[in-house]
């Protein structure tokens, strides 16, 4: 008989050590939840905290056969590792230095012009590029949803070309965010605003990935609150947050095509949410795949220094530096799918795919130490965002926007491949923000923090 009490408690703590977090910092206002150190408490509350509090029942703890009941404890232990860790990054951390433009930009509209045309260039760029590599037909297997047919057409691609939808967008966002230090955003932007994110999510959420339509997202939101920094989370807001929630939570369940049974994925959605309610819809996430990686973590825990090995370094450093390869150059497995091969006798390609999260990551890779250490750094990154974020442009800008926007995937999912995702994100959106700011000689003052 398992003796889950210990962990509960520590789980326990883990929630309220998430929450006091969360809530000390953003003071509840919306601009700050945006912030990468309340996306990366949420996300650890969640696997770390809430489900092995909810979790009760056998079918809670199924991982696909495998073991994940032994290692429960320790699988909360290395959450609340990677929390406290967290927030002692932040705490020993200095904020990024704030900036002004020195410079006035002459011509908004010339610079928003570029900023928009640009960016739909771009989006013509990967649909043109969706269409040659997978016909004319690929646009009807899109809007059926995600299918082996469709996965099958691009198999292969480079991250760049993936990731051209949230570099476009990012590119638009970077620019308002610039000019909106100089004067106030108009409404006819943030509608211009709205309806590229329309235009360059669709894709993504016709297939319900989440991981691209989460970072566009919160990209939009930064810049719809700029001058709203103050605006506290009230009635709407909070039922506008819990209808996301709902969303995102049963996207997985309706974004195959054997799941919408020929409907659409409104409907699709709508019915799942009909038949489910909300109590069953928000237990699924806690107990289910959305949260699965505690059960991952759960039977790593058990298994590191027996049947697998610790990677040091080569399940982070060296397959970060893999991702960079094409495939038909890469010598070996990455170390992640060596772990999937030993756990399931094939690797992500071709047999099943969980994600390990970063806590996962940094666990098989160098064990509690791997998980104090990179959760410090993020901490440490996350309290610089806040003045970095104002810097007028250039690489910096691009990269500190990006990394807020990114953060939660990466704390939640794959967390090397999507590294590799934000930096190719970072490396598109940068050259075209040259662009757009091409005649423009930007100078920074430095200012105190204040």
């Amino acid at each position: 008989m398992n003796d889950f009490s210990t962990g509960k408690y520590l789980a326990l703590l883990l929630t309220c050590n998430s929450l006091a977090s969360i809530i000390i910092f953003s003071r509840f206002k919306m601009y700050n939840l945006l912030h990468p150190f309340v996306t990366a408490h949420a996300v650890l509350m969640s696997i770390f905290g809430l489900r092995p509090l909810v979790m009760r029942y056998p079918t809670d703890f199924a991982f696909y056969g495998l073991d994940s009941v032994t290692g429960f404890n320790t699988a909360v232990i290395a959450g609340l590792t990677g929390s406290i860790a967290l927030s002692l990054g932040f705490m020993f951390s200095k904020p990024g230095r704030r900036s002004e433009l020195t410079d006035p930009i002459l011509s908004k509209d010339q610079i928003l012009g570029r900023a928009r045309v640009l960016s739909i260039f771009i989006m013509l760029i990967w649909l043109g590029f969706m269409v040659l590599l997978g016909g004319t037909s690929i646009l009807k297997l899109l809007l059926q949803g995600r299918s082996d047919e469709f996965n099958s057409n691009f198999r292969g691609v480079p991250i760049l070309l993936q990731a051209l939808p949230a570099s476009s967008f990012i590119i638009f966002s970077s620019s308002l965010l610039i000019l909106g230090r100089l004067e106030r955003i108009s409404r006819s932007s943030k509608i211009q605003l709205i309806c590229l994110f329309l235009l360059t999510a669709a894709p993504s959420a016709l297939l319900g990935d989440r991981r691209i339509i989460f970072p566009m997202a919160i990209c939009m939101f930064l810049v719809l609150l700029q001058m709203k920094r103050d605006f506290r989370v009230g009635i709407l807001s909070s039922l506008g947050l819990l209808v996301a929630s709902l969303v995102l939570t049963i996207y997985p369940y309706v974004r195959s095509s054997g799941a919408r049974e020929g409907i659409n994925l409104p409907t699709a959605a709508y019915n799942f949410f009909r038949e489910n309610g909300v109590y069953k819809v928000l237990q699924g996430y806690l107990v289910k795949n959305d949260t699965e990686m505690f059960n991952f973590v759960s039977f790593l825990t058990s298994q590191m220094g027996k049947e697998f090995q610790f990677g040091y370094g080569r399940g982070t450093f060296i397959d970060l530096l893999r991702e960079t390869l094409p495939s038909a150059l890469e010598a070996s497995n990455t170390w992640s799918d060596m772990i999937l091969t030993k756990m399931f006798g094939e690797g992500c390609a071709s047999g099943l795919c969980p994600v390990p999260s970063l806590v996962g990551v940094l666990f098989y890779d160098m064990g509690f130490l791997g998980v104090a250490g990179g959760f410090f750094l993020l901490g440490f990154l996350a309290k610089k965002y806040d003045g970095l974020i104002s810097v007028a442009g250039g690489l910096k800008f691009v990269s500190t926007l990006t990394f807020g926007a990114y953060c939660a995937v990466i704390v939640r999912g794959s967390s090397i491949a999507m590294i590799w995702v934000a930096m190719n994100v970072i490396i598109v959106a940068n050259f075209g923000l040259k662009l757009v700011f091409s005649n423009y000689n930007l100078r920074i003052k430095k200012l105190d923090h204040k």
